[in-house]
């Protein structure tokens, strides 16, 4: 029987190796059983394509689904692949709009003067009536109005005596690491900051400037009530270390 169903070897890499056809469509063609395609290429040690190889770029889509733009079958505008595929297809607003409340049917748009953007029933409700734009643009046109205004010492320059030996010199007494994360300008492969500890520009003496990382000394922009008493203590502690 196997010499009644034996393939020659010349054959099998021509198909099997060099036009890369399955074991499947070979049998196929052949019309006989797919074991004995096996067999005859273990037989000539012939090395079988495992099963990955096998399906490579079988059935395979060279764009994911999240890769893809999509939009309000309404307005036109774009929506997530979740809404397009598994929710109506409809942004938020065309959405409320197909809603059975009446109130959501409704158009609104931005209070702002010659601002016509659309926004959502609840905005309009329940918030200040603006859009996303307006509303940054209105809460940040007042500058004494942002959280971290402090009568504006951020425009405050800094004095001509805060220069890069200074700096230097401030890195050199805390060797060139960071006083809050211990990271060296070695591993963070960049210059550390000087951080004034009381935030006063002016004040350049060696006890109120410490070395900081920019990770750090984005942290101490907030609650500076904190991270002034924790930096003085800090030097504090390291001075009286000094004099023993």
């Amino acid at each position: 029987m196997m010499k009644k169903y034996s393939i020659l070897k010349n054959f099998l890499i021509r198909e099997y190796v060099q036009k890369n056809i399955s074991i499947r469509q070979i049998a196929k063609d052949l019309n006989i059983d797919k074991g004995v395609i096996s067999r005859n290429l273990k037989q000539y040690k012939i090395k079988k394509r495992t099963h990955s190889e096998a399906t490579k770029g079988y059935n395979k889509v060279d764009v994911k689904v999240i890769d893809v733009l999509y939009y309000c079958k309404e307005c036109k505008r774009p929506i997530s692949y979740s809404s397009a595929l598994y929710g109506k297809g409809m942004c938020i607003i065309c959405a409320g709009l197909k809603s059975r409340n009446p109130n959501l049917r409704k158009i609104y748009r931005c209070k702002q003067n010659s601002c016509k953007n659309i926004i959502h029933h609840d905005t309009w409700k329940y918030g200040k009536g603006r859009c996303l734009s307006c509303a940054g643009k209105h809460l940040f046109k007042d500058k004494t109005k942002h959280p971290r205004w402090e009568g504006g010492k951020f425009f405050e320059p800094y004095p001509i005596e805060f220069s890069r030996s200074l700096k230097e010199q401030i890195r050199n007494r805390d060797k060139s690491t960071c006083q809050l994360c211990n990271i060296t300008e070695k591993d963070y492969r960049q210059k550390l900051d000087i951080h004034h500890i009381d935030y006063d520009k002016l004040n350049l003496n060696f006890d109120n400037l410490i070395s900081l990382c920019k990770s750090c000394h984005m942290k101490t922009n907030y609650n500076r009530g904190y991270w002034t008493k924790y930096f003085k203590g800090a030097l504090k502690n390291e001075n009286n270390k000094c004099t023993c």
